[in-house]
């Protein structure tokens, strides 16, 4: 289930997302139905060395040589409604300039934005984390889900251990221990 299926999260303007994106340090694009950049975020502007207004309105086939392959990835995102993944992709915002990222296309389609394409630099990983970095995470995300169960199993424990201290009728008893 993606956030934008989520009935937990109300839907959130376009206008008011845009601080919290640019608050991230991943790179990040956001596009419409036609694969349109509709906005990129400051961390995708200072990697790429420009501005907003170089990126938004440009449909990502004319993003050089990676254009073609982003644009069939999207394709296949908003098909299969799973999310894409193209690793080490090679970036050239301008001429001079190759960037290289792991790139994550995720069908969003939540109002205007239809798509989300991530950029983790390969920069930001060496080779030798980039194979660590997944087991890392997936420890991360199981340590946090353990805590979140055993919390509230302890307060439940306790609230049990109250109760059997006022408990004196053997019958009830039974039920707490």
């Amino acid at each position: 289930r993606t956030c934008a299926e989520s009935p937990y999260t109300a839907p959130m303007s376009l206008a008011d997302a845009l601080p919290l994106l640019d608050a991230l340090s991943l790179p990040l694009l956001l596009l419409d139905r036609e694969h349109r950049i509709i906005a990129p975020n400051a961390a995708f502007c200072a990697w790429t060395g420009a501005g907003a207004r170089r990126w938004s309105g440009i449909a990502v086939r004319e993003l050089g040589s990676i254009g073609a392959v982003l644009e069939e990835t999207l394709v296949r995102c908003g098909q299969e409604k799973q999310t894409q993944r193209l690793a080490n992709a090679l970036f050239q915002p301008k001429p001079g300039i190759d960037l290289r990222a792991d790139v994550v296309c995720t069908a969003v389609a939540n109002g205007e934005v239809a798509f989300a394409i991530e950029w983790h630099r390969s920069s930001d990983l060496p080779e030798a984390e980039r194979a660590a970095a997944l087991p890392n995470a997936l420890a991360a995300t199981l340590k946090g889900l353990a805590h979140e169960v055993r919390n509230p199993l302890a307060g439940l424990r306790g609230a049990a251990q109250l109760l059997a201290r006022r408990i004196h009728d053997v019958d009830a008893r039974r039920y707490i221990d």
